[in-house]
């Protein structure tokens, strides 16, 4: 018997020593790596493990954790030897409905009693009237008038007739007054009793079905007690995304250009973030490192996609506004209160090969609700010139523009830009780093002080007919007048046309100084202009063709 007892100590040892305890564990977030469109979170946990083998249980993660990014390290004289997650969907809470307060209880009840009473009210004077009208119909149809045989008779009959009537008809119109007076009434109380209702309603909780879950389960083995056990794991997640947003502030045209890049991000991914520390990067996790292989690089033209922005590049594109002031400088003799900081100076940029990465040194909390968050990451001073460009053709005004310097050695990615010059939204723009170049031109808008005008001179212009070809000489001018107080650089653009047939021609016969591309017909003054200068920019070209056929030109 003393033996068969020390046999089963033994197998129970045995089994209590290499049997899997379960433990929940509540994790701590402890960073999260945005990328443009997932996501890789770290967390940590703390716990205590007994000897032998262990099965913890982590609840609470992304519904969309990628299982294969999963990554678990830890602190401790413990085995983590194999892991596994789950999905898991929790049952709906169910709470009670009975939460309605007594006194709106109360108060929906007389509502309901009082639109009770009033439908009997008024479905007894639509009762009243119908047997008024039954009355009405009877006496109407009675031949007591016709059959009087004398003519007091006749006359007590018709005095009769006519009182009867008109004590119906008044009591079928006190009907209807108090009828339409009640259903007046009834609306109000419908009207109280459905806002009733409807507060009462709100105040319900309804059975709360909880989002679906990741469980991540890991087995440990202890040879020994561990107390206060630490374990990290990350792992990968998509229903995350973010994209840039700039804003390009311009206080003066002496001072360099503030881009401050912003973050708009939003999650649905099934986990809150609250108070994290975010990293935000502009690259794309490769989660499985497979090797990349190259394929072939075809270099061409930009061709821009037309937008309702402007476009933001080495060509080009302005954005009307009447807000534009050259050499304004704002001064202020108030008493100044110290400035307030902003997020982005706790921020911290870091640069590799491959991408950028922004700490966000505050931390913020991001919830599951897919909705946008705005978060500022960076800031940066730009050298800048400033120059006025014209294209009179298209409109005669002239665009003060920003010419920002060594843009490209910020690794920045395509986003929406919005232009701020002396504290004014002028307009919005986008930038792309895939245009190939040193330069970003940015339109601050129109400035009236700047007059150009561009007119056709009609005496100068010819048209005449030698054989079987006709020719056009067209004659053009511009004038430029600088209003300003200080000098101005400003570039001039206009164009002659480039023949598209064979039998067209097309020779450029005055251009005063202008550098004139032959494959797009496009002609450019750069000129300088002093306080109150006017210059005059003339061109002429002489078209020649069939005379045969129509042709359009200025």
């Amino acid at each position: 018997m003393k033996k068969y007892l020390i046999l089963t100590l033994i197998l129970c040892q045995f089994f209590f020593a290499f049997s899997q305890k379960e433990q929940n564990v509540k994790s701590k977030l402890e960073n999260v790596s945005i990328y443009l469109n997932s996501a890789q979170v770290e967390r940590s946990a703390s716990m205590n493990l007994p000897i032998g083998n262990s099965e913890i249980v982590i609840t609470d993660l992304s519904q969309y954790l990628n299982a294969n990014s999963v990554r678990i390290s830890g602190k401790g004289a413990f085995i983590i030897q194999s892991y596994q997650t789950k999905t898991v969907y929790p049952k709906p809470v169910e709470t009670d409905e009975n939460v309605i307060p007594p006194a709106v209880q109360r108060k929906i009840d007389v509502l309901a009693d009082s639109l009770e009473w009033i439908n009997y009210e008024i479905q007894d004077k639509q009762l009243r009237n119908s047997i008024y009208q039954t009355e009405k119909a009877y006496l109407q149809k009675s031949k007591a008038i016709s059959d009087a045989d004398t003519l007091t008779s006749l006359r007590d009959g018709l005095s009769y007739f006519r009182n009867k009537m008109l004590e119906i008809n008044k009591e079928i119109m006190n009907n209807n007054k108090a009828e339409t007076k009640l259903q007046k009434q009834k609306q109000g109380i419908e009207k109280r009793l459905r806002d009733q209702q409807a507060y009462a309603n709100s105040l319900k909780k309804t059975p709360t079905v909880n989002r679906a879950q990741t469980e991540l389960r890991i087995q440990i083995n202890a040879e020994k007690i561990v107390n206060n056990a630490q374990i990290s794991f990350t792992y990968n997640t998509t229903g995350v995304s973010w994209e840039p947003y700039y804003e390009l502030k311009i206080d003066d045209t002496s001072k360099p250009v503030e881009l401050l890049l912003k973050a708009k991000v939003k999650q649905f991914c099934g986990e809150d973030w609250n108070n994290a520390k975010l990293t935000f990067s502009t690259g794309t996790p490769n989660v499985y490192k497979v090797l990349p292989r190259l394929s072939p690089w075809y270099l061409s033209y930009y061709m821009p996609v037309s937008r309702q922005t402007t476009n933001i590049s080495n060509k080009e594109v302005y954005a009307k506004t009447e807000s534009a002031v050259f050499d304004y400088e704002a001064t202020d003799d108030r008493l100044q209160s110290p400035n307030a900081s902003y997020a982005h100076s706790y921020n911290v940029q870091k640069q590799n090969l491959l991408f950028a990465e922004y700490e966000v040194g505050m931390p913020y909390t991001i919830p599951s609700d897919n909705k946008e968050v705005t978060i500022p990451l960076y800031v940066a001073n730009l050298d800048a010139t400033y120059s006025f460009i014209s294209v009179p053709k298209i409109d005669k005004d002239a665009f003060l523009v920003a010419n920002l310097l060594s843009w490209e050695k910020l690794s920045l990615i395509q986003g929406e830009a919005n232009i701020i010059f002396q504290n004014s939204s002028v307009g919005k723009t986008r930038i792309d780093p895939s245009v190939i170049g040193d330069t970003l031109t940015v339109s601050l808008g129109v400035d009236k002080r700047v007059v150009v005008e561009r007119k056709k001179v009609s005496d100068l212009s010819k048209n005449r007919i030698i054989g079987n070809q006709a020719e056009r000489l067209v004659h053009m001018e511009i004038v430029v007048k600088n209003q300003h107080p200080s000098n101005i650089d400003i570039a001039i653009k206009d164009q002659i046309p480039v023949p598209h047939a064979q039998d067209i021609k097309v020779i450029l016969e005055e251009k005063s100084k202008a550098q004139h591309n032959e494959s797009t017909g496009e002609l450019l003054w750069n000129l300088n202009l002093k306080p109150n200068e006017t210059r005059v920019l003339s061109f002429r070209y002489l078209i020649k063709y069939d005379k045969n056929k129509s042709l359009i030109a200025e």
